[in-house]
């Protein structure tokens, strides 16, 4: 616990997004180089097993790095609504790159178009872990806990229903929170008919919409960790086998200054929308879809995506600022707030 202290779910995500490229993007060279030139294998669907293991808190990533993956889906966007506990759905952010490092940019979105059309679809478990184990196992020589939530969905609510139980009354399956990723434009689709009514979630893309479209049945395994209840002496001696092993960071992000990079998403009737670093501010540039024509806001803080630049917009202790006018182009759009972030800069450098 006391590493989680030092990361962020950011990072999680983004040692995620990484890991899991590079095992699907060599299993796909894979397929292209052997798998494709076996007998067995021709005119059926290709499917990839995989499954996160790269770092202590891998299980909190649930589907959100694998979606960013293969989608570009980075995370739906809210807002809080009227009543208490009430989240109104506004859009959605996208990532269409993940930084390795400061010099390697690497393109996400591979179920987006045709060029990993030989991969018909992912299967992914982050919930396959040893807590499954224990859940199957019924009664062992420990207590153990379990902590988690599971997907509530009817005509009337949508939400999250979150739970506590021991075992051997904690029950889980073994398909208990399987995913099942499909590409829209693979050349062998899969057929997912012996997938439907069981605790599985399928995700799609609408290449139309260029949006990703879950479909989660009532009672999915959103998140599960389980705790057991042991002695000091057993824990004592696993600290003792981690503590000289070293966990590697990744580098610090880093985006160049005063380069207008897509990143993408729609909020509201905003979308297609850029953003910049430029003297330590943040400018998002967006087309309103409605007047067409470019709009643009900052904030005195290095964000690296929208959800990241809307918490800082609605922080109070953080300034931020605006254009009225709104332009033909994203380009004057983003000259003008430049110089809206220049003013601020030699008001607040007394130059």
């Amino acid at each position: 616990m006391d590493i989680l202290d030092q990361t962020s779910m950011d990072d999680i995500l983004r040692l995620s997004t990484i890991r899991l490229l590079n095992a699907i993007t060599s299993k796909h060279q894979k397929y292209i180089q052997k798998y494709s030139k076996l007998a067995y294998v021709q005119n059926k669907p290709f499917v990839i097993c995989v499954a996160p293991f790269e770092q202590p808190f891998f299980f909190l990533q649930d589907s959100m790095a694998i979606v960013r993956v293969l989608y570009a889906h980075e995370q739906i966007l809210t807002i809080l609504g009227n009543e208490e506990g009430e989240c109104i759905i506004v859009g959605e952010s996208k990532s269409y790159k993940v930084q390795k490092n400061p010099n390697v940019d690497l393109l996400l979105g591979l179920f987006t178009n045709p060029s990993m059309s030989e991969v018909s679809a992912i299967i992914f478990n982050s919930k396959a872990t040893f807590c499954k184990v224990r859940a199957l196992a019924g009664n062992g020589k420990v207590p153990v806990i379990f902590y988690g939530d599971r997907l509530v969905k009817s005509k009337e609510e949508l939400g999250r229903l979150r739970f506590m139980e021991t075992r051997p009354n904690y029950k889980e399956t073994l398909l208990d929170g399987l995913q099942i990723l499909l590409n829209p434009f693979a050349k062998h689709p899969l057929d997912i008919k012996i997938f439907e009514n069981k605790e599985i979630a399928v995700h799609d893309y609408d290449p139309q919409e260029q949006s990703h479209v879950p479909k989660l049945p009532n009672g999915f395994l959103l998140q599960r960790i389980c705790q057991s209840i042991t002695s000091e002496d057993t824990v004592l001696e696993f600290k003792q086998f981690i503590g000289n092993k070293l966990y590697q960071k990744l580098p610090v992000l880093t985006w160049a200054e005063d380069e207008l990079i897509y990143v993408g998403g729609q909020n509201g009737p905003s979308r297609d929308n850029h953003m910049a670093h430029y003297r330590g501010w943040t400018a998002v540039v967006f087309f309103d879809s409605i007047d067409e024509d470019w709009g643009t806001l900052a904030v005195d803080s290095l964000c690296h995506n929208i959800p990241q630049f809307m918490k800082a917009n609605a922080d109070d202790s953080i300034l931020s600022t605006g254009v009225a006018e709104w332009f033909a182009t994203k380009e004057k759009a983003y000259a003008a707030i430049k110089s809206k972030i220049d003013q601020s800069y030699y008001q607040n450098n007394n130059i």
